[in-house]
């Protein structure tokens, strides 16, 4: 079913013959199998058009909605509102190129359709996929990717118009997946599945600051989930993030041609700190009143997906939450390297039950920052003692004897 759906692909079938073979071949691998599973993947489609003016550069088509909640944009170069480009802001993981229609999808294993070969394939953990405020405002978390399109000519005449038809994120425990739609692959899970028409004008000449950022809910009870211990730049995470993308299939029904012409399309991510802390006393029981000395122990680790190091400090709240006049900084670090920790100890004075809050503060080379927060409870109770003596003789004679008092505090 696998190659009869790449044999169509090649002679550019219209969407719908394409988006049938994909989903009666995921199908048969359920029925069949079992095991790669497409029950809970959360389903999205729609009509998203987010074309620039042809030649404009400066203009960005910002966080239009798929049906499902998806937020699509498009940034022109010369649109400095979004960010630099510069070297070491994106890191690709994926590489599609053909004439006409092309799909593909990252993996260290053998690659399939038009995925091509090099270090801009790979597969990535979930973890490396940033994890952003996204829309109005902010107040949703997304996966965040971006795509490089390098449609030639973009800016000189109509090549520019290029579609985006399939996105599918899937996890897996398995690097090498191959096999699309990977029938029978153990512990495999399509986890969001776009289907529909994202109308793209690439007036971007050459490799810029990501040309389409592609944004996936991942909270609020209606976006995809995120494997545990896999939050960005979480170490532990060992699920892997397999994008699946097509482009290139949407009909004349829009008026145009919006078939790929040879260039590539090379998905990415930007790359951000990423930073973690904890935060131990030495003490977690005092007596009320008592001005225990408590020491901190605060250890902040550089988790940084792309590799570079950070500069920060750590600064405890001093057990008055929201209070900054309170705020001590217990530590700084320059140049931490990723991978590397820096420990810092500090001593409060405590007398009850308190909740000191750290944060740790960093900033890397691009001038992107991240932050991390730690909090350790010390509990306080009232102390209070008793004694009682006993002596094991109470009569003795008036010339003496030996009594043993028993005393218990």
């Amino acid at each position: 079913m696998t190659e009869l759906f790449k044999a169509n692909l090649g002679r550019r079938a219209h969407p719908p013959t394409m988006r049938w073979l994909l989903t009666m071949s995921a199908l048969v691998a359920v029925m069949l199998l079992g095991v790669a599973t497409i029950a809970g993947a959360l389903s999205d489609s729609g009509t998203v058009d987010v074309r620039v003016p042809s030649g404009d550069n400066t203009t960005s088509v910002v966080d239009v909605q798929t049906d499902n909640g998806a937020f699509v944009s498009y940034f022109g170069d010369a649109d400095t509102t979004f960010g630099s480009s510069g070297t070491g802001v994106f890191d690709p993981f994926v590489r599609l190129q053909a004439d006409g229609t092309e799909a593909g999808y990252n993996t260290n294993g053998a690659l399939e359709f038009d995925t091509k070969s090099g270090k801009w394939t790979k597969a990535i953990l979930v973890s490396y996929i940033p994890q952003r405020p996204c829309g109005p405002g902010g107040t949703q978390t997304c996966f965040e990717l971006f795509n490089d399109i390098n449609e030639s000519n973009a800016q000189q005449n109509a090549k520019g118009r290029i579609s985006l038809n399939e996105v599918e994120v899937w996890y897996t425990t398995n690097e090498f997946l191959t096999g699309y739609p990977f029938a029978g692959e153990p512990n495999t899970t399509l986890e969001y599945d776009f289907s529909g028409d994202i109308l793209i004008n690439d007036v971007n000449q050459g490799s810029g600051r990501g040309d389409l950022r592609y944004q996936i809910p991942i909270d609020g009870g209606s976006g995809v989930t995120v494997p545990e211990n896999c939050d960005y730049g979480n170490p532990d995470c060992g699920t892997y993030f397999v994008l699946y993308s097509e482009w290139g299939t949407t009909g004349i029904a829009f008026g145009d041609d919006f078939t790929s012409d040879g260039g590539f399309e090379e998905w990415k991510v930007k790359v951000y700190p990423a930073i973690s802390l904890t935060k131990t006393p030495d003490v977690t029981d005092v007596c009320n009143d008592s001005d225990t000395d408590v020491t901190y122990t605060y250890v902040v680790t550089n988790n940084s997906p792309g590799g570079d190091p950070v500069d920060g400090t750590v600064v405890d709240d001093n057990g008055t939450p929201g209070d900054t006049a309170d705020d001590v900084i217990v530590g700084t670090f320059s140049g931490l390297a990723a991978g590397d920790s820096a420990t810092f100890t500090s001593v409060f004075i405590v007398d009850g039950t308190r909740t000191n809050i750290a944060t740790a503060s960093a900033t890397d080379p691009n001038g992107e920052t991240a932050t991390a927060t730690a909090d350790a409870t010390v509990t306080g109770h009232d102390c209070t003692i008793s004694i009682t003596k006993v002596a094991d003789e109470t009569d003795v004679c008036t010339d003496g004897g030996e009594v043993t008092y028993t005393y218990v505090v």
